[in-house]
């Protein structure tokens, strides 16, 4: 990139690689700096707006992610990239209805698009709809086998009580994205639902060595901390879970899903009460109330009045 930019200094292009490789490895303001650069030069791209909108969204600013995120929609309503870009955003901000009308738009504009597809499959599967959600998954793969899409399909299985069906889906997924740590969660996830311990304890530990690797080259990414954390639980180290669920709270305090997580991980440790406690904070930040009511590592607490009492309270009216 710096043989390019020096090269090319008024290409808005490679702005956009460098803010991408900035991004990457969790420089964000430098990342901010290249996308901005880069909308000096052109302020119609769209790969620009998307990129700072997603730097905004990392850095809890998002107010400004929306806005670019929406300029790009108005400046090319015919790309469906930007609608996709919006989509994730309302997503990551718990706000789903929202997230599955632009994702319907993005299908709309490419009924073959494979990520469009498994966006959608993503909305119904927040809103507790297993059932539906698998099948837009399957057509996913269907027009491009992905690792992402064949964990989703697994996932959808794990809470359907399909444990046999999740754990072939997460194989897939392994199979296309060998070094994917999430992945292997995945599969150790499924696996410790069909009874099968000490193959999920193995999974485990390979999740952990690639978690563990991702998080060295970007360490200031929470989703990466979200998932060691969870990985370090299941290995039964809870000390260690606790401190890195703590460091991603500390990123992102208003993170549905580092909330969620630390509820999972207390709830493993034996601390009831404050799982309760980190599973009302995660629905008050967006968390669909209909999956945490259908997750399988709940079934301790599915018939605690306070939980009963807390998935009431988080149903729309």
């Amino acid at each position: 990139c710096a043989r390019a930019l020096e090269l090319n200094p008024n290409l808005d292009v490679v702005h956009v690689a460098l803010g991408e490789l900035y991004a990457a490895t969790g420089r964000y303001d430098d990342a901010e700096a290249a996308y901005l650069k880069a909308l000096d030069i052109d302020p119609n791209s769209v790969a620009a707006l998307t990129g700072v909108g997603e730097i905004y969204l990392l850095q809890q600013k998002p107010a400004l992610a929306e806005q670019r995120f929406r300029q790009a929609i108005g400046l090319h309503p015919g790309d469906w990239s930007a609608y996709n870009a919006l989509g994730y955003f309302l997503y990551r901000s718990g706000r789903y209805a929202e997230a599955s009308e632009q994702y319907q738009v993005v299908v709309a504009l490419d009924s073959r698009n494979a990520a469009g597809l498994l966006n959608l499959g993503a909305a119904y599967m927040t809103a507790a709809d297993f059932a539906s959600a698998a099948p837009a998954f399957q057509k996913a793969n269907e027009i491009e086998p992905n690792a992402l899409a064949y964990s989703n399909l697994g996932l959808m299985y794990y809470y359907l009580d399909r444990p046999e069906e999740a754990v072939a889906a997460h194989r897939r997924a392994v199979a296309l994205a060998p070094k994917d740590h999430l992945a292997w969660s995945n599969l150790g996830d499924a696996l410790w639902l069909d009874g099968r311990r000490e193959e999920a304890q193995e999974t485990f530990r390979t999740a952990q060595e690639l978690a563990w690797g991702a998080q060295q080259v970007n360490p200031n990414n929470p989703g990466y901390l979200m998932d060691l954390a969870w990985i370090t639980a299941m290995l039964d180290q809870p000390a260690e879970a606790r401190r890195l669920i703590d460091r991603a709270l500390g990123l992102a305090p208003d993170d549905p899903y580092a909330h969620y997580y630390a509820g999972l991980i207390r709830l493993r440790a034996g601390e009831t009460a404050e799982a309760l406690a980190d599973f009302g904070s995660a629905l008050e930040r967006g968390y669909p109330e209909n999956m945490l009511a259908s997750d399988p590592q709940l079934q301790a607490v599915r018939d605690d009045p306070g939980f009963q009492r807390m998935i009431e309270r988080g149903k729309p009216d």
